[in-house]
Order: C-alpha cells, then structure tokens, then sequence
C-alpha cells in the first residue's frame, strides 16, 4: 500500500445532508445539531430535569454543578444547554420543555450506564434523522440508499462499509473517502455547514460508546495525504466470529513475508472483515499463544511511546500493540 494518498488531485462531490431549512421542517426546530458527547452526563441531566423542568437555567445549573459529576470540561450554563438542547432533539424533552419519554427510570446518577441505559441510546441513536444522514454515509455512494433505511441497524452490520476521513483546510472534518488505495473522489461537507463538521465528532463519540462504530487512525501505519494530513476510519462494527489466523497469513497476498507487523495486520483484519480493534487484538494474542506455527516479536515500551506523558497520549500511541506477558507486542512472526 502506498504511504502517500494524493487527495488534493481528486474531483469531489457534497456529502447528502439535509439543509439547516428543510430540517427545521423535519424537526419543528431550529438548531438541529447538538455538541454533547457524554451520554452519561446526558442521562444524568435528564433524570434531574424530570422533577423540575420549570426551573430557570441558572437554577437547574447550580444542581447540576452539585449533583452531576462533569467528565471532562467543568459544568457552565452553556454547556447545560446543550445537553437540554440535545434532549429536545432527540425528542425526550419536548421544545416547550415538557418530559415526552419516562426513561432510564432505573438509572443512578453519576454511575456509568448499565446494558438498560446503552439500549435505550442504541435505540435514539437510531431514531435521530441527523444520526442516521451520517450513518448513510457508510454505503457506497453507488447505492440506492432508500430502501436501507427502513432497516438501518440491521443494514449497516450487513452492508456498509468502512469511510476514511481527514481535516483538509478546515479545523474541523471535512473530506471523507471511501478507498484509501483506488481513491476516484473524494465526498466534501461544506464550508458552510462547519456545524456538521463537528457533528461528526459528536456522532463517532456515541457510536464508539454504544459498542456501534470502531475507529482506526491510519496515519500510526504512517499513512498519511502527500501534505501530511493524518486519515483516520471508521466503520460499523461486526459482531466478531473466531478465524484460524495462520489460514488467513497464508491466503493474505500482502503478506508474504515471515515477520508481520502487528498495526498493519490489525488494520487489514478490521479492514475486511470490521471486526472492533479489541476483539482483534485479543485474537491475535490468543492464536499466537495456542497455534505452534506462530510466535511474536516483543518490543520496548520506550519506542512505542515515545516521550507521551499523558494517559490520552499514551493510549493512542499502544492501542494497535497486543500484550503478551507483560509485553508489547510488535511483530507475529511466521516459524519455519
């Protein structure tokens, strides 16, 4: 695979979004995006509104900053907005602030979400039109993508497909592909529309919380634009079904060589078969220990990290290494 992709030469096209006045349509409101990417703290909000949601919003910010453990950013006014914001999106709370749904009635607050409370999200994640546009985007652009939508979930496991995505020219993402190695286009949202573009981050955030969409930053395998622009894919997750990954070696015509490296065998499993990333390390590691035709290179935290002091930092630089007795792991090799 080559480790430059050229997007700069490619014709592009708009991504299909619905128009800030056709969803206010559609939705009997204006402001149909929303910045919220703890579900937590969402339903935790959601359980103190229900008993009083007359109060002002300075009130309800001075409970909230009380009662709500913040997960990241500290609680403001702003920030309890958005999460109101967001419940009238997903039609919990109506625009006059009314209670539309009694849910998550066994919830604790502050506790992390129980299979109830994932359900329940899986099933808004679903039912918002600005979620499921966005989920689309994992058909070929060739599909005709109007009779998948009146099964979504069960038609994303079966037949989407994985989407690179990048910031090109833009804090935020705007530029989407869906081949990183036969690129013909590349599918642009626009300039115009950067409330979109963050949404996007909104949308994998709930998606890799519900167990729904995985991830994978490409540019750890150094894969990068030719203006050194970091890629990054995302698909829908798979449910996970064992293989024998020694048959898989040998089938592989990328891989011809003895010693593998660990990232790139990951990112071409997830990339046929979308399985998650965990479920893929685990196999690996767990083939490697009970399949005699295969063992493993170890390597040195020092040169996995290096120098990344923070626990965020030093996740995303060791999440593509499977640990084997205290190890990293950096290569499966082939035995003679």
């Amino acid at each position: 695979m080559s480790n430059s992709v050229d997007t700069s030469s490619l014709p592009s096209r708009q991504l299909p979004l619905i128009s800030d006045g056709d969803a206010r349509t559609l939705n009997n409101k204006g402001w149909s995006f929303f910045n919220v990417y703890s579900l937590r703290e969402l339903r935790d909000i959601y359980l103190l509104y229900q008993g009083r949601p007359n109060l002002t919003v300075s009130a309800f910010f001075k409970i909230i900053q009380k009662s709500v453990e913040h997960e990241e950013k500290e609680w403001s006014e702003r920030r309890v907005l958005e999460n109101l914001n967001a419940l009238k999106n997903l039609k919990i709370i109506s625009i006059e602030g009314d209670v539309l749904q009694n849910i998550f009635e066994e919830s604790v607050i502050n506790y992390p979400l129980s299979i109830n409370d994932r359900d329940k999200f899986k099933e808004l994640f679903f039912s918002y039109f600005r979620f499921n546009e966005m989920s689309s985007w994992f058909f070929s652009p060739q599909t005709d993508q109007s009779s998948f939508h009146k099964s979504l979930e069960a038609n994303l496991a079966k037949f989407s497909q994985p989407i690179y995505y990048l910031s090109d020219n833009n804090r935020f993402t705007n530029t989407f592909l869906y081949s990183i190695e036969q690129a013909d286009c590349k599918y642009l949202i626009p300039d115009k529309m950067s409330h979109a573009m963050r949404f996007w981050d909104v949308f994998l955030k709930w998606g890799v919380t519900l167990d729904l969409i995985d991830k994978f930053n490409i540019s750890r395998l150094a894969i990068k634009t030719r203006d050194h622009k970091e890629i990054s894919m995302a698909y829908f997750v798979r449910q996970f079904q064992p293989f024998n990954l020694y048959s898989y070696l040998s089938e592989n015509i990328r891989f011809s060589t003895r010693s593998i490296f660990i990232p790139d065998l990951i990112f071409d499993i997830v990339q046929n078969t979308r399985y998650g990333v965990e479920m893929v390390k685990e196999h690996i590691k767990l083939e490697i220990i009970n399949d005699n035709r295969l063992t493993f290179e170890r390597t040195s935290e020092i040169f996995i990290i290096k120098g990344k002091q923070s626990p965020k930092r030093i996740k995303e630089a060791t999440y593509l290494y499977p640990i084997i007795n205290d190890n990293y792991i950096s290569h499966l090799i082939i035995r003679k």
